[in-house]
This record gives structure tokens, C-alpha cells and sequence, in this order.
């Protein structure tokens, strides 16, 4: 049997499936009976970061068929995030997006500093960790370390 947290989300789902309503008119109707005032705003940011996702998605679909690596594709997406930054804090953005995705609880150090010099290095190791992360989700406890 399910844990408590999947007998919850089948029981949403059967009750969105029955209510015959959009997922967005759904997930509104939820929010505010949560008592959430800004149903729509957040029902919106749902729908953007979905959008984007699938952006994403069907960009790196695009690179793959044209023999872009992904590491690539995700370096040349991170560049213009890093651009209004200094070379430090996307240093330690980098250190610690990548030690979270690979689950490492590594401490990321004062002096971290991601630029032109190193950036295939920290690329290769948070596109490591993205693997290791999606790795860990699909086999789930299974694939944590001990």
C-alpha cells in the first residue's frame, strides 16, 4: 500500500477527474478553498513555469537533433542568467546548485567563482548532477547512498 502522501494525490486526481473542470479552474477552486487570496496569481505562475518547461524541453529536443551536447545547450542557457551577476555569485550558485542536485551536501567554498576560464568544468559537474539527481528520483530510496 501507498503512503499517505500518494493516497492523497490519487484522491485529488480522482476528484479532479469527477469534477469535470480545466486544471486551471481546479487548482484555483483548491487554492482558495486552501484560503489563498491569490489563487489566480499563483494559478498563473503554475502555468509560466510549465510553459517554460516545456520551452526547455522542446529547445533541447532541437540541439539534440542538430548534434548540440547538452552541456552545451545548458551552458549557452545559463549564460545570460550569469551575465548580470558577478563571476563569484554565480560561482556559488553553481557550487550550490550542483552539491544540491547530487545530493553531496558538499560546502561550496567562499571563493568559488564561475567564468570563462572554468566554465566547461562547473557545466560538466552540475550536468553530473542533474544525472545523479534524476537517477536518485527514479529508483528513489533505492538509489540513496548510505
Amino acid at each position: 500500500m501507498g503512503s499517505a502522501m500518494e493516497k492523497k494525490q490519487a484522491d485529488l486526481l480522482l476528484e479532479f477527474e469527477k469534477s469535470g473542470m480545466g486544471l486551471d479552474s481546479f487548482m484555483k477552486m483548491k487554492l482558495e478553498q486552501a484560503g489563498k487570496s491569490d489563487a489566480d496569481r499563483i494559478v498563473g505562475e503554475i502555468d509560466a513555469t510549465a510553459r517554460s518547461i516545456d520551452e526547455n524541453y522542446a529547445d533541447l529536443k532541437r540541439v539534440k537533433v542538430d548534434d548540440e551536447s547538452r552541456r552545451s545547450w545548458l551552458k549557452r542557457r545559463l549564460e545570460p542568467v550569469f551575465a548580470g551577476i558577478t563571476p563569484r555569485q554565480a560561482g556559488a550558485v553553481m557550487g550550490h546548485l550542483t552539491a544540491q542536485l547530487a545530493g553531496s551536501g558538499e560546502e561550496v567554498p567562499e571563493d568559488a567563482v564561475y567564468n570563462e576560464f572554468n566554465a566547461d568544468g562547473k557545466i560538466e559537474d552540475l550536468d553530473t548532477a542533474i544525472q545523479i539527481s534524476v537517477c536518485r528520483d527514479f529508483l528513489g530510496d533505492e538509489g540513496k547512498e548510505e
